[in-house]
């Protein structure tokens, strides 16, 4: 009985990972060393795997038929982090030469998205990268699969959520889902993975590094992925989307509607983080 009761936690766990804009610091406690070593093996892993392939290919299907309302939703989980990040920037106090490091990270996403945008195609499919065709393809993936293993460290960024801003979700979960049926994938994993080891060792390490020594800085750090990654859903997901609406009545039923979505999304992610201790906890002043 408790296999079954771990795998079904490990499947919700997975399946919640694989949502975008969900932080991923909201299951900070999940990991702790008394339970790191219970998690590499079964049932738990097994069902966060199953959990987050799941669910990961239900979005894809959802983003690429229902784009306007999934990015609306995925927006509005994004910014349900921005109060708690304001006011812990509000409470340790407000330095201007900061906002480098947001605009950075800002221009960085928004920068990468538009790099592994494919704007020529007249119908651009949300698996855009099914096999590496070269050094940009191997660049973007590689750059995905390091900011989707480093970044989360810190509260309030989630791990799916930068993927699909950087537009490397559908190519990431369309190689893991076709991994044994589409030998063209296998690079394409290989690559990605080889970017979230070097996340892991290298880039991790340096931003918990930040994090012990300059709390501070990395609250302007997650502005700046939250803002280039809002940027970049609104760009590719909704924007795109109004191209093709032509009368008012109707821009405005559509802007009602991603409104409500992103309202949505906004409360979820609120909930979430007042609920969680350890969440909360990272936000305090």
């Amino acid at each position: 009985m408790k296999n079954i009761i771990d795998f079904f936690k490990g499947l919700f766990m997975g399946a919640a990972c694989a949502v975008p804009g969900i932080p991923n610091s909201i299951f900070r406690g999940k990991f702790n060393k008394g339970n790191r070593k219970n998690f590499i093996f079964m049932p738990i892993a097994l069902g966060f795997a199953v959990g987050l392939l799941l669910i990961s290919n239900v979005i894809s299907w959802v983003c690429e038929f229902y784009t306007g309302p999934a990015y609306a939703l995925f927006t509005g989980l994004m910014l349900g982090s921005v109060p708690m990040l304001i006011n812990k920037i509000r409470k340790s106090g407000f330095y201007p030469s900061y906002l480098i490091f947001s605009a950075f990270f800002a221009v960085l996403i928004v920068f990468i998205s538009i790099l592994s945008n494919d704007y020529s195609a007249a119908f651009p499919e949300f698996a855009a990268i099914k096999a590496i065709s070269g050094i940009k393809d191997a660049a973007v993936i590689f750059t995905g699969g390091m900011f989707f293993c480093s970044l989360p460290v810190i509260s309030g960024i989630s791990g799916s959520g930068l993927l699909l801003s950087l537009n490397q979700y559908g190519n990431v979960f369309y190689a893991f889902s076709n991994i044994f049926s589409k030998p063209d994938c296998i690079p394409v994993i290989i690559i990605f993975i080889s970017g979230s080891l070097t996340g892991f060792l290298v880039v991790m390490k340096f931003l918990e590094w930040v994090r012990e020594k300059y709390l501070y800085i990395t609250y302007y750090i997650a502005a700046g992925v939250i803002i280039g990654g809002v940027f970049s859903l609104l760009y590719n997901g909704l924007l795109n989307f109004y191209a093709g609406v032509w009368y008012v009545s109707d821009i405005i039923a559509q802007s009602l509607i991603f409104a409500g979505f992103a309202a949505l999304g906004f409360l979820i992610v609120r909930r979430l983080i007042i609920s969680n201790k350890s969440v909360r906890s990272d936000f305090r002043g």
